[in-house]
Parts: C-alpha cells; sequence; structure tokens
C-alpha cells in the first residue's frame, strides 16, 4: 500500500481522480492507522467542511478521534450538529473576549443537559487580541482539553509572515502561559504548517501536535515526513469528498494545487 502512496507523493490530480473510492479509503486507512495520527479535524469555518462531509468522516472513520471546528462562539446550530453527529471534540476559534468564551460554554452546556452526554472541549489562540487579553482568561482553560495555535490568522492579525520569529515568539509565549497555568493541558500548533515549517517548531516549541487543515500529527522527530502524509492524507480524502460528488471539480482542484505547493516548502 505505500508503494501505491508513494506514487501520488507530489499529489498530481489526475492520478487522485484516477484512483476507485475503494483505493482511496485503503490508503487513507492505512496512513490512518499510523502511531503519529492523532485525529481529523473538520469545521464549518475556514475549513469550509459541510455537515454531510462531517458525516461520511464519522462514519468511515468510526474510531478516529473527530474534531469539529464550529463556525464561532455562537454558532448555536453549529455545536447542536456536533452532538447529532457524536463528535469527539468541539473547537472554539475566533473568541478574543471573556463574553465570548461564556457565550459558547452556556450553549454547549444547554445541548450537553439536551442530549445527556459531554463532548471535549478545544479553543483556539489565533489573534494577537486574543494574546494581548490571555491573562484575563486563561481561568477558561480548565473548561478546555486542548488549546490550538493557529498561526494563519494570529501573524495576519500581527500583520507578520507567518514564519516570522515575531510570530513564533507568541507561540512560545501563549505555550508558557498555558503550561504555566494548567500542565495536562493539550496543545497544537496549526496555520500553513509545511514539512519545512514543522521541522522548525519540533525544535523550538514544547507542542503536543502539528496539526494541518485536517489531521493531527504528533510533535516528534519524525513530524516532517509525516507532515508530508498528512498532506497526502488530505488530498486523498478531499477527492473522496469529489467522487461522492460532495466537492466540484474546480475545487478538488484548488485544493490539490495548494498542497502540491506546501509539500515543496
Amino acid at each position: 500500500m505505500y508503494n501505491s502512496i508513494s506514487q501520488i507523493v507530489n499529489i498530481q490530480k489526475d492520478i487522485l481522480k484516477s484512483l476507485s473510492e475503494q483505493e482511496i479509503l485503503d490508503m487513507l486507512y492505512r496512513i490512518s492507522s499510523s502511531n503519529w495520527f492523532k485525529g481529523i479535524k473538520l469545521g464549518t469555518e475556514v475549513e469550509g467542511n459541510t455537515f454531510e462531509e462531517i458525516k461520511t468522516v464519522r462514519e468511515l472513520f468510526p474510531k478516529q478521534t473527530i474534531k469539529f471546528k464550529v463556525g464561532g462562539a455562537g454558532a448555536k446550530n453549529d455545536i447542536r450538529m456536533a452532538f447529532i453527529l457524536r463528535v469527539n471534540s468541539i473547537i472554539l476559534p475566533m473568541a478574543e473576549t471573556e463574553y465570548a468564551i461564556e457565550n459558547f460554554l452556556e450553549t454547549y452546556q444547554e445541548f450537553r443537559d439536551i442530549f445527556g452526554f459531554d463532548i471535549d472541549l478545544s479553543i483556539n489562540v489565533e489573534t494577537i487580541t486574543l494574546v494581548k487579553n490571555f491573562e484575563k482568561i486563561k481561568h477558561f482553560l480548565k473548561y478546555f482539553k486542548q488549546v490550538t495555535i493557529g498561526r494563519t490568522d494570529l501573524s495576519q492579525s500581527m500583520k507578520e509572515d507567518v514564519n516570522s520569529m515575531r510570530v513564533l515568539e507568541i507561540v512560545k509565549y501563549v505555550i508558557d502561559v498555558v503550561r504555566g497555568y494548567k500542565r495536562d493541558i493539550l496543545i497544537s500548533i496549526g496555520g500553513k504548517i509545511t514539512p519545512k515549517a514543522s521541522r522548525r517548531i519540533n525544535m523550538l516549541c514544547d507542542s503536543d501536535f502539528l496539526n494541518t487543515q485536517f489531521v493531527y500529527v504528533t510533535n516528534n522527530k519524525n513530524v516532517e515526513k509525516n507532515i508530508r502524509l498528512a498532506l497526502i492524507f488530505e488530498s486523498l480524502l478531499y477527492t473522496l469528498f469529489y467522487k461522492r460528488n460532495l466537492r466540484t471539480d474546480f475545487e478538488l482542484d484548488r485544493f490539490i494545487n495548494d498542497h502540491y505547493n506546501r509539500l515543496e516548502k
């Protein structure tokens, strides 16, 4: 099977489209069975996934950790669907104030009481405004199992390159505050992660995971190789969406081109 994966290492669209659905699934299952593969992240925010796509992934990967990034603190229907789809974790993005986090937690608790079970919660740190408010809101971390530092939005809010030293210093500051307040919380770093960027982050940052658009990867000495496989997994998954008429040819083409460029960086 890895021979087949190696044939598409450069993510050529024509090769992906020529694969049967079963061939795609076989490769997806093979990659996701690796020890470094720590979960699948989908969402209605920047990921742009539909509920049908999230439902498809939940059904295809019943034993995998599925994390669902909702559209925002007030995305009530998204939070409701997280319970209906029985995802493993709900991710809160773009929450910059105490009010936003409180609003999210109230909505979560409402549906937890309705459905009668808990779902793990994660929070994204992805703007410089939230970083500046972090000392004030860090007490909310007791409700969250994971913090993800989203470098893309963070760097844009800082008007800096995503791989700049200033962004890296902010990432390390957030990690220090989180570890100092709640040592056992999981930390992931995302935001246009490339193989090259992953190697630098691995050397300089104390995180549990790195995450690409759809995949959580253990942050260890093999992270560069595993990020490449994660990007291939994402391209295969997107091709599966295309095969099931959930994505158009244009969307697939744009997605594959983006991932090909990321593999080269």
